[in-house]
């Protein structure tokens, strides 16, 4: 009895354990595919959150605020051309007032008829009593003709003043005909052969050959041969410039007169020292609306030394060869000056020391004899 009932405990553990194993299998499966779904779902949800952060970060993150675009001050304009900026610069030549200009059927300007102007009535009279026989008179009554051109005038007037031009162009006493040209130069005098060095500074500059004058009762004449000629640069090159500075010491002496150099509105050399009239020699050029025409000119700017302002402010004489029968011309052969000697306070028998400065600075120097 006791051996049976032991086999029997026996058979019912066997078959026991055999139930405990597959139970312990099914309960592994059920615990891996539960955790296999926890892992998925706390994968989305750390995407899902990691997505949520970010978009919170974007939305709570705000862009950087922007200050208005900076507006230029001025708005932008062209380059004005580059041009070469010339020592001396001639004076604009006034035209003819708009309201006295019209066209014909040719379409050459001419001024219509207007009422006599009172100032420029004014003007013409003081020219008449400025007549007399000497020649700087004459000038000078020529230049307060020139001087009531640009006005407002009636046609009766601007043709007075005209013919009064033209008539004291005979009574200026001159013993040449100014226009550039050497051909009716005799008894002159050679001032040197070569101005300055020989060539130019610079390729818009003239070379200033050689030299010459003479004098009568009235007037020193100077004669400036160059290459090239006044049109021929303006043909080349259309801008003003700067021909030349003269300087005279009336003494010889160059402990009178000019006491600096003066740079600005001066040639900067120290050749003007002493003297006591300086002459600037500007190219000037004109465009003309009235006359439907350009051209070029060639000035002279004659100015006196003062001793009390320490430069040359005393301004004696102007001449430009854009106006009728002026002291100064030019031509194919060069620059013709007619210096009046009463404006440099010489008569015959003085001598004193005349100086040329070419563009480049370089000084000539040589005594004249006024005979």
């Amino acid at each position: 009895m006791a051996r049976r009932s032991h086999h029997v405990r026996g058979r019912l553990k066997s078959q026991s354990f055999r139930y405990i194993v597959p139970v312990l299998l099914i309960i592994v499966l059920i615990l891996a595919v539960i955790y296999s779904r926890f892992d998925k779902d706390e994968g989305a949800n750390d995407i899902a959150n990691s997505a949520t952060k970010t978009n919170i970060t974007e939305i709570k993150t705000p862009e950087p605020q922007r200050g208005p675009l900076l507006q230029p001050l001025f708005e932008p304009r062209p380059p004005p051309p580059l041009e070469p900026i010339p020592e001396l610069v001639p004076e604009p030549h006034p035209e003819l007032p708009m309201a006295a200009q019209k066209q014909d059927s040719q379409g050459v300007a001419t001024v219509t008829d207007v009422a006599p102007n009172p100032e420029t009535k004014a003007l013409i009279e003081q020219a008449m009593t400025l007549i007399s026989d000497e020649p700087s008179s004459i000038v000078d009554a020529r230049t307060k003709l020139i001087e009531a051109l640009p006005m407002t005038m009636s046609r009766q007037q601007r043709t007075l003043i005209m013919d009064q031009i033209s008539a004291l162009a005979d009574k200026m006493l001159l013993s040449i005909k100014l226009d550039g040209l050497f051909q009716d130069w005799h008894n002159y005098k050679v001032g040197w052969p070569e101005t300055g060095k020989e060539g130019v500074y610079s390729e818009h500059d003239i070379d200033i050959k050689e030299f010459y004058y003479m004098t009568d009762n009235n007037y020193l004449y100077l004669f400036f041969k160059c290459t090239p000629s006044i049109l021929e640069r303006y043909q080349k090159y259309s801008f003003s410039g700067t021909f030349a500075w003269l300087y005279i010491d009336s003494d010889s002496n160059k402990d009178t007169g000019a006491t600096k150099i003066i740079r600005w509105g001066g040639s900067g050399n120290s050749a003007m020292l002493g003297t006591e009239y300086r002459i600037s020699v500007p190219i000037g050029v004109y465009i003309s609306s009235v006359l439907q025409s350009s051209g070029c000119h060639i000035e002279y700017h004659m100015h006196k030394w003062d001793s009390s302002s320490k430069d040359f402010s005393i301004q004696i004489r102007k001449e430009s060869s854009y106006h009728p029968n002026s002291l100064i011309a030019h031509g194919d052969d060069g620059i013709e000056i007619a210096l009046l000697l009463s404006d440099i306070q010489m008569s015959q028998g003085q001598k004193f020391d005349f100086i040329c400065l070419d563009a480049a600075h370089y000084a000539n120097r040589i005594q004249v004899k006024i005979e």
